[in-house]
């Protein structure tokens, strides 16, 4: 129990009168701070991991599971603002830094300006600073199995189902690996289905890997589909195809409708739209569906 306790206090609640970088960074008066880049490592062809560095190396993230820091790029010659959402993938207990993987979209001739904050933030160095401000976000863990959701209140939870498309990956990742690393019990039953276009278009490939891999945690797995795929892949849990309920049906423990179950789902709008579609039209409700 005693150990439980830590692991909780641990990977889910960053402790009580902690300093952390969200709270105690020098906020300008819109509440906002800035970070210094200190690594920045392709880790794929449109895929950057950012490790920003905390004003202080003994202070933790102070980000709530789930939640986002929006990230600012001043456009040129205005006085305006674009900003972006992004989700750390470290964990919580991380000292001194805090590491993002970012997609940096190309342009292409349906979107000429590609992506234009990680276009932006794929141009700067190490040593350079970004604008952000935080936490924000409607959902966050607090542990024991409990999900705060904005506007419906508090749901226990004992059996979560996670629906992540492309770069949506790093929300549903920081509560997952959170629920590993914290050996948490009171959910007892998660899976995540992960889709993306293709192979190469999958984050965290080696991380999710070895989660759903690992014998010690056979309440948690991790299984891919691919959209684009050619071919079945040689690997038990990479599927092909898009989304739909049967796929879901074949997944051992992603779970049924209950009142103890949360569907959490982020990626792509018409991920979101197709995913709520079929879930509500097979037994889903709303109270077990966010968004």
């Amino acid at each position: 129990m005693v150990e439980a306790e830590a692991n909780l206090a641990n990977y889910i609640l960053t402790p009580a009168g902690a300093e952390t970088i969200c709270a105690n960074s020098e906020k300008n008066e819109d509440n906002q701070f800035e970070l210094e880049i200190a690594e920045k490592n392709q880790i794929s062809p449109d895929t950057i991991m950012f490790k920003f560095k905390s004003p202080n190396a003994d202070w933790l993230s102070g980000l709530p599971l789930c939640q986002h820091l929006k990230l600012f790029k001043k456009l040129e010659g205005e006085d305006e603002f674009i900003s972006r959402m992004y989700t750390p993938v470290s964990p919580i207990t991380q000292k001194g830094t805090i590491d993002f993987v970012i997609k940096c979209y190309p342009k292409t001739e349906e979107f000429p300006n590609g992506g234009q904050m990680g276009a932006y933030l794929a141009s700067l160095n190490v040593g350079d600073k970004v604008l952000m401000e935080g936490p924000m976000g409607k959902i966050t863990y607090v542990g024991n199995g409990d999900f705060n959701i904005r506007g419906k209140g508090t749901r226990k939870v004992s059996k979560l189902g996670l629906l992540a498309g492309g770069s949506g990956l790093t929300p549903l990742y920081s509560v997952l690996n959170a629920l590993y690393l914290s050996k948490d019990t009171h959910v007892k039953q998660c899976h995540m289905l992960y889709s993306n276009k293709t192979d190469a278009d999958v984050l965290m490939r080696q991380e999710l890997d070895a989660i759903n891999a690992d014998a010690s945690a056979p309440h948690i797995r991790v299984t891919h589909t691919i959209t684009r795929a050619t071919e079945d892949s040689a690997a038990s849990n990479v599927l092909r195809g898009r989304a739909n309920i049967e796929m879901l049906r074949s997944l051992e423990g992603f779970p049924a409708p209950g009142d103890d179950v949360l569907i959490a789902m982020c990626g792509p709008k018409s991920f979101n739209d197709a995913c709520k579609t079929f879930l509500l039209e097979n037994g889903y409700t709303e109270e077990m569906i966010f968004p």
